[in-house]
């Protein structure tokens, strides 16, 4: 398998991205509001790895090949592209943190563990704990999946020679599929990652469909090795939308896990690869989505989650309630979209000017893309 640069663009691929990401931002709320709004939305995170492999073949499978871009140029353009956001969100956080103590709010710890804990999270490192349920990150939680994301993109750099064999991607897909299967059917574990008690699980769930989005972008490569076709029509871009937010807004029970990672988002991730999205107000208003869907992940849990139980607390019901969730969400939303524009690419451009990587500056690649240039980096 040799990615050959093109300029295609996976409108769809963005938007579907930003779609998991505000249902993430749903299933962090509802940990506040008592009401399961998005049972199944941790799943978004299967989804990101599986677009992470896909994107992260067609951008850089060449350039790693060629040598045009050393594993170390690689990582440390994967640094530069995740850290600013991650970066804004915990220092959010931080002051979230100190509001509630003004306000006389309990918070999750003292001075001590707070300055323990803290040097950590500013170097994006998971935070030793005495706790074995305790969370790899626990300032922002959901940033264990950035963690588990660079670890992967590693070994992808580090083996993307013997990788380009189709026997040894589909031998790691179904070594980590049964692994997966097993441990969501008989041990019960469907959210493996987050904490030092499924750290192991979180390795074979991010392998398992990281090499799966590798595999299918493989397919999808000899499909299109001729001139670039037309986009499919947007109703089936629509059609696999709506199926991706079934999904991740089912109930959650081993059968929807397994139907979801295993057969519905592979088959999305490649139907939505061939599609595109409709133009007006409503398609440029879900590519901005999707273009701000990183800033949305990382900033929704010290936003969302912490400026939910700051400002409304736990009283709310009825049409109070859904009033918390829009405001919540839509402010999120445009925090983000803000943040993107206005933090995220300036600094990273400053920083890619700094280490020498404007060459590798357009996009980026997985849950921390900002472009839908998915070709670019």
């Amino acid at each position: 398998m040799k990615a050959a640069p093109d300029n295609r663009l996976f409108h769809a691929l963005d938007v579907a991205r930003g779609i998991a990401a505000v249902v993430v931002t749903l299933y962090h709320l509802q940990e506040v509001i008592g009401v399961k709004l998005a049972p199944s939305g941790f799943l978004a995170v299967d989804f990101f790895f599986g677009l992470s492999g896909f994107v992260v073949a067609h951008s850089y499978t060449s350039r790693l090949l060629s040598g045009k871009m050393s594993m170390r140029q690689f990582m440390v353009a994967r640094l530069v592209r995740l850290y600013p956001l991650y970066l804004l969100a915990l220092v959010a956080l931080v002051i979230v943190l100190c509001v509630k103590l003004a306000l006389r709010q309990s918070v999750p710890w003292g001075p001590i563990a707070f300055t323990g804990k803290l040097p950590f999270a500013l170097f994006m490192l998971p935070s030793p704990s005495l706790d074995f349920h305790g969370y790899l990150y626990p300032f922002n939680i959901a940033a264990w999946s950035i963690l588990f994301e660079l670890a992967i993109n590693f070994v992808f750099a580090l083996f993307c020679r013997p990788l380009q064999s189709t026997k040894v991607r589909f031998l790691i897909i179904l070594i980590s599929g049964g692994l997966y299967a097993a441990q969501l059917l008989l041990f019960r574990v469907d959210q493996g990652g987050p904490q030092w008690s499924t750290f192991l699980a979180g390795i074979v769930r991010v392998t398992f469909s990281f090499f799966v989005g590798v595999q299918l972008y493989d397919w999808y490569r000899q499909r299109n090795a001729g001139p670039i076709r037309p986009p499919v029509h947007s109703v089936w871009c629509a059609g696999g939308l709506l199926v991706l937010t079934a999904c991740l807004l089912s109930p959650n029970s081993p059968g929807v896990q397994l139907l979801s990672v295993f057969i519905l988002f592979p088959l999305l991730i490649w139907t939505l690869a061939h599609c595109d999205v409709g133009a007006g107000i409503g398609g440029a208003a879900m590519r901005k989505v999707g273009v701000a869907s990183y800033g949305i992940y990382m900033l929704s849990s010290p936003f969302g989650f912490e400026f939910e139980n700051l400002i409304f607390g736990h009283s709310a019901s009825g049409w109070l309630l859904a009033l918390q969730v829009v405001v919540s969400t839509v402010s999120l939303i445009l925090v983000s979209v803000v943040a993107d524009t206005w933090f995220d690419k300036p600094v990273r451009a400053l920083l890619q000017k700094h280490v020498a990587l404007r060459r590798f500056s357009k996009g980026s690649v997985g849950i921390g893309s900002s472009s839908n240039r998915l070709g670019s980096s």
